[in-house]
């Protein structure tokens, strides 16, 4: 899941033995690892309102203020057996929008049948969307790449980089200060190199999701939640028919991939616009 730089996020997880989820004998508790090597604090966890045996650790400012990549380790003991779950967060400039946005939509404002881990898992579902249509991302992330470099110039790396961190020469930290990283995602060097060449950086086409991409993806979440089980028809229904005619439903497919024509036609648009060479 992503988070947004700077905000506080609940995570939630529920821990399970072959598949099925247990009681604890006491709180879980969680602990945090990040990617940049960053120390953060994790802590006791407490109970999660609207789902048995869950657990939720609310990641704060500090956890989320810097780009990164967080991975999580929810534990705890059941009958004296240890068990855990580990869930990764990436800390990003900014998500398509919130799972407040989404829990105001229309319908969307019983806790107890569309859960948080029900939105959020609609909010993950439709960014990973939009980027792999799309193929750029639009928010900031966090990247660390290795390649060969041999003489000046490397292949690009993500489109649209933003922000050079830092980096390593065959295992030795370099000055980036007179390294140039340009919007297409080539890296150039004050003089030739030949080695490898690891690259700490960020990309995305931009800090925040366009207006009408951030909507456009917040009505199909919204979507995504509503159809599950919701309308009494099989998922893959394409037409319904009856004594007043037939009725044709739009569905997934080529250049439709979430099967609501206006969400669509705006992925479409942005697809045309930005498609560059490699998922910034």
């Amino acid at each position: 899941m992503r988070v947004s730089l700077g905000s506080s996020s609940p995570l939630v997880a529920t821990l399970d033995r072959a598949g099925r989820t247990v009681a604890l004998d006491e709180p879980a508790t969680a602990t945090i690892e990040a990617a940049s090597g960053a120390t953060h604090t994790g802590g006791e966890c407490a109970g999660w309102p609207d789902i048995p045996n869950a657990w939720h650790f609310e990641l704060d400012a500090t956890h989320t203020a810097d780009l990164d990549t967080l991975v999580v380790r929810f534990a705890g003991t059941a009958d004296s057996v240890d068990v855990a779950k580990y869930i990764g967060v990436e800390v990003v400039s900014s998500t398509m929008f919130t799972i407040g946005d989404l829990r105001s939509m229309p319908d969307l404002d019983n806790e107890q049948r569309y859960s948080h881990l029900t939105l959020t898992a609609a909010l993950d579902w439709i960014e990973a969307l939009i980027e792999t249509t799309v193929e750029t991302s639009f928010c900031e992330r966090r990247y660390q790449e290795t390649r060969a470099i041999k003489g000046c110039t490397v292949a690009p790396f993500k489109a649209y980089p933003s922000q050079l961190f830092g980096l390593t020469f065959n295992g030795e930290a370099v000055d980036p200060a007179a390294w140039e990283l340009d919007r297409s995602g080539v890296l150039t060097a004050p003089s030739p190199f030949f080695g490898s060449l690891t690259i700490d950086y960020s990309a995305g086409f931009s800090t925040h999701a366009p207006a009408d991409l951030a909507d456009a993806a917040l009505q199909a979440a919204r979507a995504k939640v509503l159809s599950r089980g919701q309308s009494g028809m099989p998922d893959r229904t394409r037409s319904i028919s009856n004594e007043f005619g037939s009725t044709s439903f739009a569905i997934a497919g080529p250049n439709q991939p979430t099967g609501y024509p206006e969400v669509d036609a705006i992925l479409m648009k942005w697809r045309d616009l930005v498609r560059l060479p490699g998922l910034a």
